[in-house]
């Protein structure tokens, strides 16, 4: 069968590090004509995928990962879709997978046969199953794009999902120290803030953004994927006063660092304190107008 010849083609040219473009472009264009189905290509990986070494299972799901990534948004029907995020979900349980599926997934998730149900599935599955701050930044960035792509294209299931949302991505976020992947972050928490009732989980998701403030750190110069100090301030800043729900646990804390020995402080409290007044409620600033 061609596919299987294509298939192991593919997978000892990742154990060679050999350039698999003309490879990856034969399946994707068969798999587009309809000569060769997504579910094909998936029984033919099926040795791989089953394997009991990790090595082998991984390279299955890069294989599944690359194609997907480069299909058109209307190739993949919806019961090769079920399929695939079922078969992702459970497999987000498999450490060693977790890079590839991660972003096997966000390929998936920009077919237009991906529906908010299926977003839901693997939103759960990564929240529950996978520690992220255990991975490389590589794959860190995947799944705070996974979430974010979630928000934007299914933010009703994101908002079905409620406090066990809020509370899996506070455990997701816990403990980031990149400042390319504290900005995704950053962005994130809004997003959520507006979509889903946080009150429940208010504390936790607050107590994961807050311990940032103030947040300083040497922007790599030339480095043209380096994030400047001054935008992750901003988004931190709307994190921190994106929620009327963080109002009772900023305001002393911000109050206190005005006075900062350092002038820097000092101005990134005062500017957080400003945004937030258009956020807080006017009294639990009364509360503490004295400490001003």
């Amino acid at each position: 069968m061609e596919v299987q010849r294509l298939v192991d083609a593919y997978i000892i040219g990742l154990g060679d590090n050999a350039d698999n473009t003309e490879l990856r472009t034969t399946l994707v264009t068969r798999i587009s004509a309809g000569d060769i189905s997504l579910l094909e290509l998936v029984q033919a990986l099926g040795e791989y995928l089953a394997s009991e070494e990790a090595s082998r299972r991984c390279k299955g799901v890069n294989v599944l990962s690359d194609v997907l990534a480069d299909l058109p948004g209307d190739a993949i029907p919806a019961v090769a879709t079920a399929k695939l995020v079922q078969f992702f979900s459970a497999r987000l349980a498999d450490a060693t997978c977790v890079p590839h599926i991660l972003t096997a997934a966000l390929a998936l998730m920009r077919h237009s046969s991906f529906t908010g149900k299926f977003a839901a599935d693997i939103l759960s599955a990564l929240l529950k199953e996978v520690h992220v701050q255990s991975f490389q930044y590589s794959t860190r960035r995947a799944a705070y794009q996974l979430v974010d792509l979630a928000i934007q294209s299914h933010p009703e299931a994101v908002t079905k999902m409620g406090d066990d949302f809020v509370l899996g991505f506070a455990q997701v976020i816990d403990g980031e120290k990149d400042p390319r992947a504290l900005m995704l972050a950053f962005q994130i928490i809004p997003k959520i803030a507006a979509l889903v009732d946080i009150k429940n989980n208010a504390e936790d998701l607050f107590e994961v953004i807050f311990c940032y403030f103030p947040i300083t750190f040497k922007h790599r110069e030339g480095d043209p994927s380096a994030i400047s100090p001054e935008l992750l301030k901003a988004a931190l800043r709307s994190a921190i006063t994106c929620s009327p729900y963080f109002g009772d646990m900023a305001i002393k804390p911000l109050i206190e660092k005005t006075t900062a020995a350092a002038s820097s402080v000092k101005v990134d409290a005062l500017e957080t304190l400003a945004a937030g007044a258009h956020v807080y409620a006017p009294e639990l600033f009364k509360a503490e107008m004295e400490l001003l």
